[in-house]
């Protein structure tokens, strides 16, 4: 007489057990050795704006002079958005910069982002952030690959951000008036594949996933971002 097999949990899809004992619950990393990714909250409102519409971002980021009034701001804020973060400091809380993923095409696997920093204080904790929002976006989502556009004016401030990991695909020749001038806009892509590639670099293993190291280490500052202008 032949013994029936033991019923055994089947495999998901992607050919993981369900019941294996030893499986971790997936969380979230938006906490590094110097930045925190942190969500938005209505009192943030007021101060986005005026950095936004500052001299130091009016013509450089997306709305390029425009002075929306605020509720026609606050909807643009969140036209399209995917996923969006401020970048903060952890040894002081102070805010860095804002990270955004928008126009999602999930059926093709792309999303636009967008980065823009608030100051010109050299420090890697953006840097940092702007990692930390990558790894987030591809951990999250079955995406391919991350599009950006930047006007060439932006591009050596964050080159040290996308350092080995954003290609360039392409230029708009003369695309934007700023400045009394004409500039190129660059279009920039990061794929999956490379961001694996160099990610456990870039992103140290010892950062516990729940949140960080117990304290925040002093953040040398020798690392200089800048913005992405997104469409």
């Amino acid at each position: 007489m032949t013994t029936p097999p033991t019923p055994t949990t089947p495999p998901t899809r992607s050919g993981h057990d369900r019941g294996h004992p030893d499986a971790e619950p997936p969380v979230q990393r938006t906490t590094g050795r110097w930045a925190a990714l942190a969500p938005i909250g209505p009192r943030d409102l007021e101060a986005l704006r005026a950095l936004e519409l500052g001299d130091r971002l009016g013509v450089r980021w997306r709305l390029r002079g425009r002075t929306p009034g605020p509720a026609e701001w606050e909807q643009s804020l969140w036209h399209g958005v995917l996923a969006q973060h401020l970048v903060v400091r952890r040894r002081d809380e102070r805010i860095l910069g804002l990270v955004c993923a928008y126009d999602p095409d999930l059926q093709d696997g792309t999303c636009s982002v967008g980065f823009a920093r608030f100051d010109d204080a050299t420090s890697p904790a953006f840097a940092e952030g702007v990692l930390l929002f990558v790894d987030h976006l591809f951990a999250t989502w079955p995406l391919r690959k991350l599009c950006g556009e930047s006007a060439e004016f932006n591009l050596a401030g964050f080159a040290s951000v996308l350092a080995g990991l954003a290609v360039e695909e392409g230029r708009r020749v003369d695309q934007l008036y700023v400045d009394g001038r004409h500039w190129d806009l660059v279009l920039l892509a990061l794929w999956r594949e490379t961001w694996l590639a160099r990610r456990d670099q870039l992103l140290p293993g010892d950062i516990d996933r729940l949140g960080g190291p117990d304290r925040p280490t002093e953040d040398p500052r020798d690392a200089v971002v800048d913005v992405v202008v997104p469409s």
